[in-house]
């Protein structure tokens, strides 16, 4: 599709940080997979397609969820074995410590943006 528009290069470009996204939706998958397995009931929750407002003028707010946490947390213990097998000579394995350090600190950080900017538009309804 890139070369199509025009930019052969970009997907080149963004291959890694696609690479990086898909290794840090480990674990957000992997809770939907264990929901499935134990039969739990779960919510798909639809992102908007309109620009974040839906027919009736209420904006999109994402769902409540604290696997941030562990996103952010596995990203510390991944850039820890970064840091590790760096400082052990292990140079093969290092780069890829790096790309799932870098996936878990991606998807962690945006689902805490998106869990600040939730409490942050509740706080405002409410008051």
């Amino acid at each position: 599709s890139q070369q199509i528009l025009g930019r052969p290069l970009l997907f080149l470009c963004l291959l890694p940080l696609m690479v990086c996204f898909g290794c840090g939706l480990a674990i957000n998958n992997t809770k939907a997979v264990l929901e499935g397995m134990l039969g739990m009931d779960s919510d798909f929750i639809r992102t908007p397609k309109q620009g974040g407002f839906s027919k009736r003028g209420k904006a999109y707010q994402p769902g409540k969820s604290i696997l941030w946490i562990l996103e952010l947390m596995a990203g510390i213990w991944c850039g820890i074995g970064v840091y590790a097998y760096f400082s052990a000579g292990h140079y093969l394995v290092g780069p890829f410590m790096l790309i799932y350090a870098t996936g878990f600190f991606m998807v962690g950080g945006f689902s805490l943006h998106q869990h600040l900017q939730a409490m942050l538009t509740q706080s405002k309804a409410s008051s």
